[in-house]
């Protein structure tokens, strides 16, 4: 397993899924006990990678002999690895845009691990089917299913789920204000930060941080221009001095959208400051999200500073 972890990091691909296959030669028919999963696990890296590349029949075809190959067994840690290889396909179906059949495969394992079972197989099904519904813009079941995994996952201490869980609230709320939903929406990302400010993983402080700048435009919609505006202040001020590139482009975003809720407010003067530090600060950023918010700054400043708009 050593040789594939390092061929994948050299990015050599066809030499690590011949290091796989080495593996499952060696270890599928293996009798000695806890050998075999070794084989399964080298089949799932091989399926990974290969979904990875946008191979996806190819990586479906892999999950389907690791199921041919080891259905029968029952040696638990085979068992327990066949179990994940089931969400895997929904997953693979999910990433080759074959969203309905990816539904109908993850509903099927959730259909037999019902509440209150927990597992990370089971986080990671009810995560991806509550995607593959709100991209479907099934919106009032995808709402239903993150829920679902909020009740389910809630407590949880595991790092992996909670990043799901974090994202899984912050696509609720999407779902909600696509169902036009906007105060429930808008509760729901108020649940969201104080549950998770306090985190360290990168993915949970871009849920928050997103969390933020979308309450606050959606007060902004409503002309409510005070508060949008603390929470505008709010996002700069936790997480203005931050380095990732992720989460600078969101900050961006909140300082663009203060600047111009300013403006709104009759506050030009402090308006057009906010804009210029915008065009300061970030206009050599490199990530999209920044690019993106410094396009509108330097739009929102010139509508701003033209006599004749």
């Amino acid at each position: 397993m050593g040789l594939a972890i390092a061929l994948a990091r050299l990015g050599k691909n066809d030499e690590v899924i011949d290091a796989d296959r080495e593996i499952v030669s060696r270890f599928a028919s293996g009798q000695t006990p806890g050998i075999r999963r070794y084989a399964v696990d080298a089949l799932g890296d091989v399926s990974g990678l290969l979904s990875e590349l946008g191979r996806y029949d190819e990586a479906l075809a892999v999950l389907d002999e690791s199921t041919l190959r080891f259905g029968q067994d029952s040696e638990p840690e085979v068992v327990e690895r066949l179990e994940l290889v089931r969400v895997d396909r929904g997953v693979v179906l999910a990433k080759a845009g074959r969203l309905p059949e990816a539904v109908v495969v993850l509903d099927g394992f959730l259909a037999e691990h019902p509440p209150p079972q927990v597992s990370s197989a089971i986080a990671n099904a009810l995560h991806n089917k509550s995607l593959a519904l709100s991209d479907m813009k099934r919106f009032e079941q995808a709402v239903l299913s993150f829920e679902e995994f909020d009740q389910r996952f809630a407590e949880t201490g595991d790092e992996q789920i909670r990043v799901k869980l974090a994202t899984a609230l912050d696509m609720k709320a999407t779902a909600l204000s696509a169902l036009d939903e906007t105060d429930a929406a808008r509760a729901t990302y108020r649940d969201l930060v104080p549950r998770f400010e306090a985190a360290s993983e990168l993915p949970i402080r871009e849920s928050v941080v997103r969390a933020l700048v979308s309450e606050g435009l959606m007060l902004v919609a409503e002309r409510r221009y005070d508060p949008a505006l603390a929470v505008f202040e709010r996002a700069v001020r936790q997480f203005g001095d931050a380095e990732e590139p992720a989460l600078r482009g969101q900050v961006a975003w909140a300082r663009v959208l203060m600047g111009t809720a300013l403006v709104s407010a009759g506050r030009d003067a402090e308006g057009v400051e906010e804009l210029a530090l915008v065009l300061r600060t970030y206009s050599q950023d490199q990530d999209e999200i920044a690019r993106q918010a410094v396009a509108a700054a330097r739009e929102a400043l010139a509508d701003e500073l033209d006599p004749s708009s």
